[in-house]
């Protein structure tokens, strides 16, 4: 609490672009029969979201981790019917 008026060093990450929405939200979308199964171990869905972390990071410019790319894609899939 003894920062309280002075700038922290912590820095935000960036916002999604949206080509990284795209991306996550398509490789999301490929995946999501195998994903919402309840007999999948945690090792093949992990796996899952590697290889989404993977290609998303291949298109943006920010380094994401697989819980970026999860809550950020599962939030874009929520809202996609909502969009004109």
């Amino acid at each position: 609490m003894e920062n309280l008026g002075e700038q922290s060093d912590r820095k935000r990450r960036m916002k999604f672009e949206a080509i990284e929405l795209k991306v996550s939200v398509e490789e999301a979308n490929k995946h999501t029969a195998e994903l919402q199964q309840g007999n999948l171990n945690i090792t093949r869905r992990n796996a899952i979201w590697e290889a989404i972390c993977e290609k998303v990071n291949a298109v943006g410019k920010t380094t994401r981790t697989k819980d970026e790319i999860k809550a950020a894609s599962s939030i874009e899939r929520a809202l996609a019917p909502l969009r004109p």
